[in-house]
């Protein structure tokens, strides 16, 4: 089973046919899965954590989008080491397929993610943030890169 994260807005509307691509192949291939199409700011999160939290076994977690999509995402699974994640980028600038060799062609990525077996292990950064005014502070995961002032 796999699991898609679909940002349909992004890549200035070409997500949108990126996924119906990405549908078509999946129905070619008779591949069972389920799709999350996001509609705002935090949608990722939210399923992401709802797909991984309860989970028993390895999961294929695949996004359709760009690199925020891709920070949402991290910051919504929960237990990375059960969760073999794929990305198809549709982003403007897919910094994160560009560094991990994703090819940007659908098809060509959607066949990576298919051949990979287990895929590779990938170093992900963890920021702890401040509370302010007594609330507590609030941990962040990253794969792309974090800066403070002029990176």
């Amino acid at each position: 089973m796999y699991y898609f994260i679909v940002n349909s807005s992004g890549g200035g509307g070409n997500a949108t046919s990126t996924w119906k691509h990405v549908k078509r192949l999946l129905k070619q291939r008779k591949i069972e899965y389920t799709a999350f199409k996001t509609h705002g700011k935090g949608d990722a999160t939210r399923y992401a954590t709802q797909i991984t939290e309860n989970a028993a076994k390895k999961i294929n977690l695949i996004v359709v989008g760009g690199d925020g999509t891709i920070n949402e995402v991290l910051n919504g699974i929960k237990g990375f080491g059960k969760v073999r994640l794929g990305v198809i980028p549709t982003g403007s600038g897919n910094d994160f397929a560009k560094g991990m060799g994703i090819p940007k062609n659908t098809t060509a990525a959607f066949d990576r993610i298919l051949a990979a077996g287990e895929g590779r292990k990938i170093d992900i950064g963890q920021l702890e943030i401040p509370g302010e005014s007594g609330e507590k502070s609030r941990s962040c995961f990253f794969a792309i890169g974090a800066g403070i002032g002029l990176d």
